[in-house]
């Protein structure tokens, strides 16, 4: 161990000294960063609110999109089992007038 001296008592108090400063300065350093990490944290949250409000739309736009799309598909059906429906009634009407016509005309020979 070295000998107490004044000289050597004043070395170590500027040692310390600067020692102290550093650590100051490093405390202050780091409340920055982590300031800046919070900052970016909560304006990542901020951002995930809003791009979970934007995609959440998006779904509720596809759900009524897949509802106007089974809609549309079913027109196509429709018309068809209505021209169906047309050419069956025709067909029937077409026989029912024949066959009057054959029973008012003296039943058919």
């Amino acid at each position: 161990m070295a000998e107490y001296s004044p000289q050597n008592n004043a070395v170590d108090i500027k040692e310390l000294d600067v020692r102290v400063r550093t650590l100051e300065h490093d405390s202050d350093e780091n409340k920055k960063a982590h300031k800046e990490i919070y900052n970016r944290i909560e304006t990542e949250a901020k951002e995930r609110v809003v791009v979970s409000t934007q995609y959440s739309f998006i779904l509720s736009k596809i759900d009524g999109m897949d509802k106007k799309i089974d809609d549309l598909k079913a027109v196509p059906s429709k018309r068809w089992e209505s021209i169906v429906q047309s050419a069956i009634t025709s067909v029937a009407g077409g026989l029912v007038v024949a066959i009057m016509a054959m029973v008012l005309n003296g039943g058919g020979a």
